[in-house]
């Protein structure tokens, strides 16, 4: 949990040397032809709450999954395809021209410093989760790592659903095109 935490914590700062760099726009500000702000990683609350205690709840059931020898050499391959897969599509989805720019994804088709952090922790991530849901489903004879394991989920989800609910996750508006009417 703790290692999961230092990856949020090296994500956040690198995101302020980003900003101090002016590589990417100003916490809040509205992003150019929208009304939407530019959200910071402290702004996302899968981030904040869902990554740092939620998946760092997960992290701790994979760990002891690893530790008791259940991840076994297909898993391991799971893993590292799930890590990869889930990196690639995430990069490719957020470089859409409807992914809302924010400090991972500044604009449409770039990425920032940042980005490059978050990237590899976000598969990873979620193929430890991908991994602990297997195990849980299939080898949880643990109450205490059940817990564990629900409370992580439970607290990431709820961190999705504020964010979704909030509109951090809206696709991007521009305003029309004024010029266009006629």
């Amino acid at each position: 949990m703790l290692a999961n935490v230092l990856a949020c914590t090296l994500q956040f700062q690198v995101q302020r040397v980003d900003a101090r760099y002016g590589r990417i726009p100003p916490r809040h500000s509205l992003i150019p032809g929208t009304s939407q702000e530019f959200l910071y990683w402290q702004d996302f609350h899968t981030q904040t709450w869902g990554d740092c205690l939620g998946l760092g709840l997960i992290w701790v059931t994979f760990a002891h999954y690893v530790e008791a020898g259940l991840m076994t050499p297909i898993l391991w391959v799971g893993f590292a395809v799930i890590a990869v897969v889930d990196a690639v599509s995430f990069r490719r989805l957020c470089l859409s021209k409807r992914h809302k720019p924010d400090w991972v994804f500044p604009s449409t088709g770039t990425m920032s410093a940042g980005g490059w952090t978050h990237l590899p922790y976000h598969g990873i991530g979620m193929a430890a989760a991908a991994a602990s849901l297997w195990l849980t489903a299939t080898r949880c004879n643990n109450l205490v790592i059940l817990v564990i394991f629900a409370a992580g989920v439970l607290t990431y989800s709820a961190a999705f659903a504020v964010d979704v609910i909030t509109g951090h996750f809206d696709p991007l508006r521009r305003h029309a095109d004024k010029s266009s009417r006629a």
